[in-house]
This record gives C-alpha cells, structure tokens and sequence, in this order.
C-alpha cells in the first residue's frame, strides 16, 4: 500500500474479496496509507470477520453464496472501474485537444486569409 501511496498513479481505491483474514489486511495496510478499501465477502461470511474489517473503515459488501461468486462480483466492479477512468481520461484528452485546437484556430484562420 505504501507504494501505492507514494506511485505518482492517482489511486482512489482498492478493491479486493476475501473470506477474512485477507480482507482485515488488506485495509489496515489501506487504512494507514489513507486509501479507501473496498471488500467484497460472500452472504453469511463471519459477523465478527466483518465487524474487523468494518472497524478499520472497509466498505464491506456481501455478495454472492461463496467466495468464487463475490470475486466474480469483485472483477466485475474493477472491470467498470477501468472503463470509468477510461472514459474520464478520453474525454480528458479530448477537452484537452479541442481547447489547443480551438486556440490555434484563429491563427490557422488568419494564415489562410480568413
């Protein structure tokens, strides 16, 4: 998690699924590097396993009836998430290239005789 922090790639999160022990890890190590953690567990997974993940601030999701289905769940939303950011650095990119385009425009204009 530390490097995550300190890389210069904006992280906003981290997404994982466990059945317990990993998922506690998992957001301690989240919560001390200050990035949000997401935990997705099967439906009738230990109260008390999610309670402890819960305490160190994991958003805890249940889903699905087994460990397989929640991180099916689980690729599922980091599958959504890449398309999201995807989509926001496209249009990033394309705000970007329109407003040098349009700026260059008139110059472009002018040299033409316009």
């Amino acid at each position: 998690m530390d490097s995550l922090k300190w890389s210069r790639a904006k992280v906003t999160g981290v997404i994982s699924a466990t059945r317990g022990n990993h998922g506690e890890s998992i957001k301690f190590s989240a919560a001390r590097a200050g990035i949000p953690a997401t935990i997705y567990v099967p439906h009738g997974n230990s109260a008390d396993q999610n309670a402890a993940m819960r305490a160190f601030g994991a958003a805890v999701v249940e889903f699905g009836r087994d460990f397989d289905e929640a991180l099916g769940e689980c690729h599922v939303r980091v599958a959504v998430c890449r398309q999201v950011a995807r989509r926001a650095t496209h249009r990033s990119i394309g705000a970007n290239t329109m407003a040098r385009t349009s700026e260059k425009s008139p110059k472009i204009a002018k040299k033409a005789g316009r």
